[in-house]
């Protein structure tokens, strides 16, 4: 199977990852896509789009993270709302964290969260996702999730994160690591990048160097 690195823009938006998320079985996509657009994020990424919102709101990219066993939401998404995360374990964290993409990172194999994460709620988080889950800071930075992106093939990892940092991410989310960015310099890689083992979609205005980052980092 032929990893695939396509453009993309939501609503002439380059910062796709506010909007989708996605694990190895599925796409979440906001209200108001045409089937043009959700076919080829479904044909790059190779999974089955669903729309869904989180408390009304589009942004699903940021108030979701997620993996293949569950999905960690803030507390304010409605039970309706989360019909849609069908077959999948789905726990709710509060306050402060509710930005919960900013804050995760996971993949199949491994869960980062941010260090000042309550111990109580990182419990949570680690029986939902099935993985093992690890307090830590990446380039000084609390927001793992948002500078990060995890796939099952390997991390796009903050553009400044030091050698040791790498060495710890892949311990931890067993794969491989390379720094880089999306559109043009974003280093809040979430917001530019929505991938998992099959595929990847970037935001428009990233660079063809860029795309070779992100195939060195997460690409098979």
């Amino acid at each position: 199977m032929t990893f695939e690195i396509s453009k993309a823009s939501i609503n002439k938006n380059p910062f796709i990852g506010l909007y989708l998320k996605c694990n190895e079985k599925n796409l979440y996509h906001p209200k108001g896509m045409g089937n043009q657009a959700i076919s080829k994020l479904e044909s790059t990424l190779k999974v089955e789009a669903k729309e869904m919102s989180i408390s009304g709101s589009s942004l699903i990219g940021i108030y979701a993270a997620m993996n293949s066993k569950g999905c960690v939401v803030p507390s304010f998404a409605t039970e309706h709302e989360l019909k849609a995360l069908h077959g999948l374990n789905i726990v709710k964290i509060k306050g402060e964290f509710s930005a919960v993409s900013n804050n995760v990172l996971a993949n199949d194999k491994g869960c980062i969260v941010n260090p000042k994460i309550p111990h109580e709620e990182m419990k949570k988080i680690e029986d939902n996702l099935g993985v093992e889950t690890v307090k830590m800071k990446i380039g000084g930075f609390n927001l793992v999730g948002a500078f990060n992106t995890a796939t099952n093939n390997g991390v796009l990892a903050y553009n400044n994160s030091t050698d040791e940092e790498l060495k710890e991410i892949e311990r931890i989310m067993k794969v491989k690591t390379a720094r880089g960015t999306t559109n043009m310099g974003l280093t809040a890689n979430s917001f530019g990048l929505v991938a998992n083992s099959k595929g990847a979609l970037a935001g428009e205005s990233t660079s063809g160097f860029e795309i070779n980052r992100i195939y060195e980092a997460i690409g098979d």
